[in-house]
């Protein structure tokens, strides 16, 4: 800009000098011809005025023709600012795209991955209705063989009020079965819940502990009773050596319960199984008998 206007400002003083020369050139002509001329000199003042409004003419044209270049310029500067600024927003919109797309294949995973993780989740819901269903199951039958009542008739002697004896330990057994029947539902849920969360879950979101079926899900009630530590356990063990040992009333009952060097003989059967992947890779069982 600075740089036309210097040259606009350069081109006015010339101009303006050629039209000092001129006038003066002019001048001179004037009066060689006065000098010169033999008759009268002419008169041209009449053309005057109409050289000067050519001029002016001429100025005016000179100036909007550098006001003309100089917008010329200006277009030119902003159609290359203009240029430059669709290139930078074109490269943006490209990798915008660019995003768009990889957010597109994100979201398709995302989906897949959702569908099957809710896939997942309905057949984990599925095992877990099977579980419980197992496990009442397996409660009942433990409810029934622990809880049962033990009937016994007998002919004793008179003043011995046996039914009153048998009926007190009968409620009493029955207070420790029930007692034992909790402490192992308890350790029984709090293993399964560790052995859950220590354990991953398998690809096909299955639940290990079904995978062989019902017969590798319900694992038998001597060797649950087996793991259950402390005083629960022995008692729970004793119960149950009571129920199926059927030595436990000897040959007389009558005389064994009444005879206070009776004779109790308890084999109690302990099955350890390890599972891996749901499936048994060794079974051990141990049997412990006792006299008393």
């Amino acid at each position: 800009m600075q740089n036309l206007n210097d040259r606009l400002a350069s081109y006015l003083d010339k101009v303006r000098a050629l039209e000092e020369a001129n006038t003066e050139l002019e001048v001179k002509i004037r009066d060689w011809y006065q000098k010169q001329a033999p008759g009268p000199a002419r008169d041209y003042s009449h053309y005057y005025q109409t050289i000067e409004d050519l001029k002016n003419k001429i100025l005016t044209a000179t100036v909007d023709n550098a006001n003309i270049l100089l917008q010329i310029d200006n277009a030119r500067l902003a159609a290359d600012d203009f240029r430059t600024k669709f290139e930078t927003e074109q490269a943006l919109r490209v990798s915008v795209e660019a995003d768009t797309n990889g957010l597109r294949r994100v979201l398709d995973e995302l989906t897949l991955a959702r569908a099957d993780l809710e896939m997942q989740i309905e057949n984990l819901k599925e095992e877990l209705a099977y579980l419980r269903k197992n496990h009442e199951e397996e409660m009942n039958a433990l409810r029934g063989q622990v809880g049962g009542e033990i009937n016994v008739e007998m002919d004793a002697a008179p003043g011995v009020d046996l039914s009153r004896i048998l009926s007190e330990m009968r409620d009493q057994y029955e207070k420790m079965a029930e007692k034992n029947r909790k402490d192992a539902e308890d350790w029984f849920f709090s293993k399964v819940g560790a052995a859950a969360a220590r354990r991953p879950l398998p690809a096909d979101g299955g639940i290990s502990v079904a995978e062989g079926g019902g017969a590798r899900g319900r694992q038998p009630i001597c060797s649950l009773l087996g793991r259950v530590p402390g005083p629960a356990g022995n008692d729970k063990r004793d119960l149950l050596g009571l129920r199926i040992d059927p030595g436990f009333l000897g040959p007389h009952p009558t005389s064994d319960c009444l005879s206070p060097a009776a004779v109790t003989t308890r084999q109690v059967r302990t099955i350890v199984e390890e599972v891996q992947d749901g499936k048994v890779i060794s079974s051990r069982e141990q049997v412990h008998q006792t006299t008393r």
